[in-house]
């Protein structure tokens, strides 16, 4: 059972992870967008998006009268701001390090990424 949550968990953060990552590339995105072009169901984006937003990486940049899927959402400035800071220097230590970091809050545990 413990190994099922942890895969899920797991699975969660590497979801999260994909959507900082699509919106550090392209600015923006939709949730409908998102779920077209990575075959993904919508709810389970929907979740990827409230947990970055209830962590503070993720805002409802312009709300769609046609409901949230539709929404467009955007990083915010203190996340880009961390993405910049863990881009300089070697890129990969660095995303490893935000990998961790996103493992760790998921876990409840104090993120490093403040002390960068």
């Amino acid at each position: 059972m413990k190994l099922a949550e942890a895969d899920d968990e797991e699975r969660q953060v590497e979801l999260e992870v994909e959507i900082i990552q699509h919106l550090w590339e392209q600015g923006t995105t939709t949730i409908a967008k998102l779920a077209e072009e990575w075959q993904l169901s919508r709810s389970c984006l929907r979740a990827g998006i409230d947990k970055l937003a209830q962590r503070r990486w993720v805002y409802q940049l312009w709300p769609s009268p046609q409901g949230q899927d539709l929404s467009v959402y955007s990083l915010t400035s203190g996340a880009i701001q961390k993405l910049r800071q863990l881009s300089e220097g070697h890129a990969r230590y660095r995303l490893k390090r935000l990998w961790d970091a996103l493992q760790r809050e998921q876990r409840g545990l104090p993120s490093p990424i403040v002390k960068l």
